[in-house]
């Protein structure tokens, strides 16, 4: 499971210049579509080095402990993975936009009736959103 949840963060792109209108801000809903189904626009999108936070939650000496690992993901090692929209596709998973607002979104990447949860963390920078990093808060 390790290995899947590094490979679909490693899937978060940037390759080719995505432009947006520098007078309006980029509509969400429709920079999420292009960005999990074209790799190269959302390689270009990708804030690097972008990073992930796995959460890991645990019991210790009968107190629960929580640690957070980060990991660096580079260009080179995200262009090299498929798009977000094929591991959802293979594995079973879903999308649901969890927050928005005129600066900053979030969604979720699950498989329902699983333990695995992901965010992806959205922020707009001037009228362009861009990844910022991915948290992943599955057990």
């Amino acid at each position: 499971m390790r290995l899947l949840l590094t490979f679909l963060f490693l899937v978060i792109s940037n390759t080719s210049i995505a432009l947006c209108n520098s007078g309006v801000d980029e509509n969400f809903g429709i920079f999420l579509a292009k960005f999990s189904d074209e790799k190269k626009f959302s390689v270009n999108r990708t804030l690097y080095p972008t990073y992930t936070l796995r959460h890991e939650y645990g019991v210790e000496n009968g107190k629960e402990v929580h640690s957070t690992v980060k990991t660096i993901i580079t260009k080179d090692d995200d262009s090299a993975t498929p798009t977000i929209a094929e591991i959802l596709r293979i594995n079973s998973m879903e999308t649901k936009v969890k927050s928005t607002n005129s600066t900053n979104a979030v969604v979720n990447v699950y498989k329902p009736d699983t333990d695995w949860l992901l965010s992806y963390h959205f922020k707009l920078r001037g009228s362009c959103w861009y990844l910022h990093h991915i948290e992943d808060h599955s057990l």
